[in-house]
């Protein structure tokens, strides 16, 4: 990367990675419903208790809060990096999906849908990504860094709570682990449906490592978590092209 790339990168941030108000208020209020929902069975025991579930819900929104911001920040950054403005969206149906869920299960069971992106062009500026349209290959790229840095950022959770056993450290990686697999769910507009559009196998991939990292990451090492939800992955996605794929080809031709 140039100098001159990198000038004009960070001009495009200066100019255009600030989200606008319409985008802060679909972002606040998703991270307070996506913190209600997770925070629906902490307002006391057999017994409710109002302060207690004030103090909980507000911890979870923060935690919330910082989760969600890393992963659109993260897909801000990137789309500024390739040519596009990126816009946060609320999903509506998908959140009174998850408050309905929520509610009927007492908190039991919850879906956490927060929203998608929509990606603009910055016709301002030619250096850069070349692209004709909005590129699937792109989108799904902006995706999957927002992911990375999901897990990556629960990942260092779980290290953290090894050594301090703290229950908001382990509350702050299961958000990020729920974050990462719900984002995924190949329903518009969550991130998941981008990487679906681009590639089903990449997104086979991808969802499979993800589930799988989630839950080897709660009982095993770190190693044991990379490689084997690497190769839990691949022998899926190995099977789903030979089931699918290669035999919708044979059929088409």
């Amino acid at each position: 990367m140039t100098m001159r790339h990198f000038q004009d990168h960070m001009d495009k941030l200066k100019r255009f990675g600030m989200p606008g108000k319409d985008e802060w208020t679909a972002f606040a209020i998703t991270c307070f419903l996506i913190a209600f929902m997770l925070s629906f069975r902490e307002w006391g025991g057999e017994q409710f208790d109002a302060a207690l579930g004030f103090k909980n819900l507000a911890i979870t929104l923060l935690l919330v809060v910082i989760a969600l911001g890393i992963h659109v920040g993260v897909q801000i950054f990137t789309g500024m990096w390739i040519g596009f403005k990126i816009e946060y969206k609320i999903w509506t149906t998908g959140l009174l999906i998850g408050l309905v869920i929520t509610v009927v299960s007492k908190g039991r069971l919850f879906f956490l849908a927060p929203g998608g992106i929509f990606l603009h062009h910055l016709a301002t500026h030619r250096l850069g990504y070349f692209r004709y349209g909005i590129n699937l290959w792109a989108q799904s790229m902006i995706v999957i860094w927002s992911l990375v840095a999901t897990v990556i950022i629960a990942t260092i959770s779980k290290g953290l709570f090894s050594l301090t056993g703290s229950p908001l450290i382990y509350k702050f990686m299961m958000i990020n682990l729920w974050l990462a697999i719900f984002t995924l769910l190949p329903l518009p507009p969550l991130d998941g449906s981008r990487l679906l559009f681009a590639s089903r196998s990449f997104w086979v991939f991808a969802f499979i490592t993800v589930v799988s990292w989630s839950i080897l990451l709660l009982f095993t090492s770190f190693w044991i978590t990379l490689f084997g939800s690497l190769l839990v992955a691949t022998i899926a996605t190995i099977i789903y092209y030979a089931l699918f794929e290669r035999m919708a080809w044979k059929w088409i031709y």
